[in-house]
């Protein structure tokens, strides 16, 4: 799947080393290393300085010249998976990124992406992307460019970190998730005021650390990315009790509904701190209602009833199924007459909010009036009888 570098002349790439084709058979390392030599000097003796044709492109780089309406540029072809019959050399990006890890230079690792249609951010779904859209609008010549998958990695990293983090920066993710340090980093607020200063006055300096940042940004992307697909893969090996409830939650949303069971359970049997233990049974007990499993839910709502929002939930829950399932309304009428109880000993200690005592309160004193009255109608018919 082809990508474009839009408004780039073939002059640029006239010298350009840091792609090669790789060798379709297997040969050893010195004599692939002796043919690339020998191709990389036979190319420059014959191109440099001059322009490079599109079959040379397309021989050596796996590209080809186009035109669109904004000029001249070179498509390069990528592939998804596999090996890529045209990548990096590993040693120009090691002088690229000495400090990167080896699996960043490994090209042999790369997953290539169609740059103009796949976007791979850090909430640039809500922010980057429509500033560009912004952006491109006001030139008042340019089409912003549709995008047919948009991965934004905040959103996933929200629902697998945020209940053990609290902060999901990811410069707080590179260090907690993925055990990388940074160390000493540009403050992110700065960089705009950096970076017009040097369009004002030339200063390139102070540029540097700008650079820096986005490459450790890049890198920790990358590695977050990596990190969210394994756990969201079928083969998951995670034995986190939250990273499990997140993916759960996330499978759940996608309606994978087997596959959510299986993980709110296994979050169950993990380490689970008491509110998540809580939500997690809750939406168990949800699934199973849904799937037909009654008497799960009913042990799942069961263990979860007291003061909380999934307390009051699985009181209401196990109300409805008392009277309408089990046809069993006075077990029902207590259920909600502890229901009540529990809320006003919420509200005197402050525990719960006004609003939501409100909401709560008259929910459960509607559903104890009709009980009652249900109750009562059973027992005089049970004395007629």
């Amino acid at each position: 799947m082809p990508f474009s570098v839009s408004r780039a002349t073939i002059d640029r790439f006239a010298s350009l080393k840091a792609l090669r084709r790789q060798p379709t058979v297997p040969r050893s390392e010195h004599e692939t290393e002796f043919e690339e030599n020998q191709v990389l000097e036979g190319s420059l003796r014959r191109d440099l300085g001059t322009a490079i044709g599109s079959d040379r492109l397309a021989l050596i780089l796996g590209a080809s010249v186009k035109q669109n309406r904004h000029g001249e540029h070179l498509s390069v072809h990528c592939w998804h998976g596999g090996h890529a019959p045209c990548a990096p050399d590993a040693a120009a990006l090691r002088l690229l990124a000495p400090d990167a890890p080896e699996e960043v230079v490994d090209v042999q690792q790369w997953l290539f992406l169609d740059t103009e249609t796949t976007g791979l951010m850090f909430n640039g779904k809500s922010f980057d992307w429509p500033l560009l859209e912004t952006r491109y609008r006001m030139t008042r010549s340019m089409t912003p460019p549709a995008l047919r998958a948009h991965l934004d990695c905040l959103h996933p990293a929200r629902n697998l970190w945020r209940l053990r983090l609290g902060s999901v920066r990811l410069s707080q993710l590179e260090r907690q998730v993925l055990g990388w340090d940074r160390g000493a980093d540009l403050v992110s607020e700065l960089i705009p005021r950096i970076y017009l200063d040097f369009v004002r006055h030339g200063y390139a300096d102070p540029l540097v650390p700008v650079f820096q940042h986005n490459q450790s940004d890049l890198r920790g992307l990358a590695g977050l990315s990596s990190r969210i697909l394994s756990l969201l893969g079928e083969e998951s090996s995670s034995q986190d009790g939250l990273e499990l409830y997140g993916v759960s939650r996330m499978c759940e949303r996608r309606g994978e509904v087997k596959r959510a069971r299986r993980m709110y359970e296994q979050s169950i049997a993990s380490t689970l701190p008491v509110e998540t233990d809580r939500a997690a049974r809750t939406a168990l007990a949800r699934l199973a209602k849904r799937d037909g499993e009654v008497d799960l839910a009913r042990e799942l709502w069961e263990c979860v009833l007291g003061n909380s929002r999934e307390g009051y939930k699985a009181y209401e829950q196990l109300a409805i199924h008392l009277e309408h399932k089990a046809r069993e309304p006075r077990r029902a009428l207590g259920i909600v007459r502890d229901a009540l109880a529990q809320l006003r000993r919420a509200n005197q200690l402050g525990t719960i909010g006004s609003a939501a005592y409100r909401r709560s309160k008259a929910r459960f004193e509607h559903r104890l009036g009709r009980l009652e009255r249900k109750a009562g109608q059973i027992l005089l018919e049970a004395f007629d009888a």
